[in-house]
């Protein structure tokens, strides 16, 4: 069994959602589905077929307890595939000790193994047949297998004998069956090829023949495997770095650096296609360019095939790097090449030796951003390029200040409101209802979901009071959250008169649903709420134009699901949610504060950050949770801070707009010690703060 590679979390309801975001469907039948749960488990209810419960206990992770180890083997009467970009859910009853929901997830599969067969295909009266035989001396089991072959037609039915229930995927030309049904008997041995397995689907006209096929079975009986020998020649000069060599094919991808002179035997290869690469390297002044013989093979089975990888020398030119205002002496400058990509330290003026080739030019300083002239050049004897640094001075702070942990005070002066510390540049009141009701100029808050505990007068006062310490905050009247979810009731008029009266900025919309998301046919995210998503921020950017703002709180994989990002992990339903508002809307948007937590370990923030600087031309501020998350099992830990605020500078300088954090929430404590692997809400400001030189960073923190 290996773990499948799929989206898999637990939400705080405990349900189970399980998302395909590969290009291959996922046969589930007898899977195993592992977890964590602090408690005992009833039943759980599952769309299809029956689980069966085998509990194990672990040993307790002092002091924080992993909670139980469950097991479950995932059987039914018939397949279970689950498509690509198909989902399901399973609900977990069950009698918890701890408020932490099921975690630590791992569904893992049976593993499917190529198996030694002889495939034919014709095509007769618009019907191809692929026609399988068991040329093997071993049984073939057909409970769990997978067809490979690639086929530039369209196949939308299937049938064939015996019958094994086939699902079809297809991803540039290359198709997947998979099929299996738990009743299916092995196929023997069948050398005359008497009782073939057949495969036939409607044929599309013109269409050449299938090929490539490649058969695997869960239990099957391996096929002889390949071996590729690589070997790299002598260093053509001293002084020159390892090359790293590549391998690809057959569902693999291997790097490797290798050492001058020596071989890399790369055995147990499946059959089929592969490609071999090797790295470019040099010296500074002298570069060498890689040649494979052969660089793309057809390994059979029990075959070794010898690979040569020479370097040779190419011609270079000169590039001469002007720096205007730099921050330092010398400054990092990246050469996007057609054939490489080189890093180069550059100093004020001076030159550099690179492979002639078309360049595309950045430079990235944290804190500035890089006017470069030209960006791009192609280089053959000589090119010059100025590079003019300006520094970034608007960096925001984002904070989600609880209104419900804000008590009665004295006076406004000594409200957690009023003494937010200055470094925090955006304050974001959490919530107001969508559907709230609100007389204007009455300062009454009462039916409006803000929970502060004291009058609206004061809470007035509290703004003014903050905004006298702190000239450059911006108030911002968060709407919506998870606890209110009327947004089709929005009262509008109720929300202008809240912000008006109490001298605020804007509006955050945080509409926290269920998206209903999928991608269609023209390989775009569409989502069930995208109209009414649109319509929201519409009226709020009519009701509240410029210079308020409008911002929104988007999830943590909203701008995943397209192009790079297509398979993003973790998958989930609000995959891309974003992605069609920022099509209609995105220029009605002052930023976008991502909630980049409750995630799980396998989310990248990194990737998150960059996608949504992909599809929107803003600001952009990265969320991070004082621990524990409310579910994923993720910790951002004071060097976690510290790396994503490094992210946030970075990419800033790429693209000009302002860097961004954000917290949720300021008023949070840590659960037990505060240390840099328990930070508190605090802790994590102030390394923020001082990553960013937001200055006065060790302010009281009185919230």
């Amino acid at each position: 069994y290996l773990p499948a590679k799929l989206s898999i979390y637990a939400d705080q309801q405990d349900v189970i959602h399980i998302a395909n975001n590969t290009k291959k469907p996922i046969v589930l039948n007898h899977a195993q589905l592992t977890f964590y749960y602090h408690g005992n488990i009833k039943s759980l209810a599952f769309p299809q077929g029956s689980l069966k419960l085998v509990k194990h206990t672990v040993t307790p992770n002092l002091p924080n307890s992993m909670g139980d180890f469950y097991t479950y083997a995932i059987h039914s009467d018939k397949s279970i595939v689950l498509k690509p970009q198909a989902t399901f859910d399973i609900s977990v009853e069950g009698i918890s000790s701890s408020k932490e929901p099921v975690h630590g997830l791992t569904l893992s599969t049976e593993t499917l193994i190529p198996v030694q067969a002889q495939f034919s295909s014709s095509t007769s009266e618009g019907n191809t047949t692929i026609s399988i035989c068991n040329n093997s001396p071993y049984s073939i089991p057909l409970t769990n297998i997978e067809l490979d072959f690639n086929y530039e037609g369209n196949i939308t039915s299937i049938w064939g004998s015996p019958w094994l229930a086939w699902e079809a995927t297809s991803n540039n030309g290359q198709y997947t069956l998979v099929g299996g049904t738990p009743y299916s008997p092995d196929y023997a041995p069948d050398p005359t090829c008497k009782t073939p397995i057949t495969v036939e689907f409607n044929a599309t006209p013109g269409t050449p023949a299938p090929t490539g096929f490649v058969l695997k079975a869960a239990g099957g009986t391996p096929i002889g495997y390949g071996t590729l020998d690589i070997h790299l020649q002598n260093a053509p000069q001293t002084g020159l770095i390892n090359p790293t060599i590549s391998i690809d094919g057959m569902g693999i991808h291997q790097q490797q650096s290798v050492e001058w002179g020596h071989d890399l035997v790369v055995p147990s290869l499946v059959p089929g296609n592969y490609t071999v690469s090797a790295s470019p390297t040099d010296d500074g002044t002298t570069y060498y360019q890689s040649t494979v013989e052969p660089s793309s093979v057809e390994l059979l089975n029990n075959q070794t095939i010898p690979v040569a990888v020479s370097y040779q020398a190419v011609p270079t030119g000169t590039v001469t790097v002007t720096l205007n205002n730099a921050p330092a002496s010398n400054e990092p400058v990246t050469f996007n090449g057609a054939h490489a990509s080189y890093v180069k330290t550059v100093s004020a003026n001076s030159t550099v030796i690179l492979p002639q080739d078309d360049y595309v030019i950045t430079s990235s300083v944290p804190g500035y951003s890089a006017l470069i002239s030209p960006s791009t050049i192609h280089l053959m004897q000589s090119a010059a390029v100025n590079i003019t640094y300006s520094q970034i001075k608007e960096q925001n702070y984002v904070g989600y200040f609880e209104t419900w942990s804000d008590a009665w005070a004295a006076d406004a002066a000594h409200t957690e409101l009023a003494q937010v510390p200055t470094y925090i540049n955006y304050v974001m009141l959490s919530f107001m209802k969508p559907d709230a009701k609100y007389v204007a100029g009455s300062l009454d808050f009462t039916d409006t979901g803000l929970q502060f505990g004291y009058s609206g007068q004061m809470l007035k006062d509290a703004v003014n009071a903050l905004k006298t310490a702190n000239p450059n905050v911006k108030i911002i009247l968060s709407v919506g959250g998870a606890t209110y979810p009327n947004w089709d009731s929005l009262n509008t008029q109720a929300i202008v008169d809240i912000v008006k009266d109490f001298g605020l900025d804007g509006v955050d919309i945080d509409y926290e649903v269920d998206p209903g998301c999928s991608v269609g046919t023209d390989k775009l995210v569409h989502c069930t709420i995208d109209q009414k998503y649109a319509a929201i921020v519409t009226a709020l950017r009519q009701a509240l134009p410029r210079p308020y703002q409008v911002t929104i709180a988007g999830w943590s994989t909203g701008a995943y699901g397209e192009d790079q990002w297509v398979n993003a992990p973790p998958g989930g339903s609000h995959t891309g949610e974003m992605l069609p508002l920022l099509r209609t809307n995105g220029q009605d948007l002052d930023m976008i504060n991502v909630m980049s937590y409750d995630a799980g370990t396998s989310f990248d923030p990194n990737e998150a950050l960059a996608a949504y600087q992909h599809y929107f031309n803003g600001a952009v501020a990265m969320g991070i949770e004082v621990p524990p998350e409310a579910w994923g099992g993720h910790v951002y830990t004071l060097p976690a801070v510290a790396d994503l605020t490094s992210a946030v500078q970075e990419s800033a300088s790429k693209t000009g707009h302002p860097p961004g954090m954000m917290i949720w929430a300021l008023q949070i404590d840590a659960k037990g010690t505060a240390s840099p692997d328990n930070p508190s809400a605090e802790m994590m400001s102030v390394q923020i703060c001082q990553q960013m030189g937001l200055g006065n960073c060790t302010q009281p923190w009185n919230l």
